[in-house]
């Protein structure tokens, strides 16, 4: 027969051996959810920057939250969504992109941009496009193959694929598949 200070002993050590046991099972589990996610190494919220060349001010992002992940090829990523300001040599502004989702590759100088993609000009000709991508380097705007919309004063082009220089005032379709005219007057479309 056991006697009660033996049985106690038993039983405490018995509940002390369940917790620990199930202490390393969560730890395993923390363990398995933290090895397969990615965490930022820097994290802002309601973010300003600017981007220069040779003192002069090019381009003002705008963003709601910004993370910046630290990989074998850093990005950073604007997951609510951004809007650009493309600046001329005057200090104003020439085009603007906004869109739901960014991602900026940060070695090549790449940001893809997606989701009810917008961008303006001065002339307040309008492109829209589900993915476009923006090269620092070249300073080109650009789809590979997606559906893009532009939208002038008398016409709506539509095609696949496009380029145009950072401002939005040169540009290309390289598969044009229609365009609308637009008359003044009646305001209505007719296709060409």
């Amino acid at each position: 027969m056991f006697h009660k200070k033996t049985f106690q002993f038993l039983a405490t050590s018995f509940l002390f051996g369940c917790l620990l046991a199930s202490c390393e099972s969560d730890m395993e589990k923390i363990k398995l959810v933290t090895e397969n996610k990615k965490f930022p190494i820097e994290r802002g919220i309601k973010i300003e920057m600017t981007y220069t060349d040779s003192g002069i001010i090019r381009v003002k992002m705008l963003a709601p939250l910004i993370e910046r992940y630290q990989e074998e090829r850093p990005y950073t990523e604007m997951k609510k969504g951004l809007t650009c300001y493309f600046y001329n040599s005057n200090h104003q502004v020439e085009s603007m992109l906004k869109a739901r989702y960014a991602i900026r590759w940060e070695n090549e100088k790449l940001m893809e941009a997606r989701d009810s993609v917008i961008v303006i000009n001065t002339k307040g000709e309008t492109l829209i496009s589900e993915q476009i991508f923006w090269n620092e380097v070249t300073k080109k705007i650009y789809s590979k193959n997606k559906l893009v919309t532009i939208t002038q004063k008398d016409q709506i082009l539509y095609g696949y694929g496009f380029e145009s220089n950072e401002d939005f005032t040169k540009y290309k379709i390289f598969k044009l598949k229609g365009i609308i005219k637009l008359n003044e007057e009646t305001n209505a479309a007719t296709t060409k």
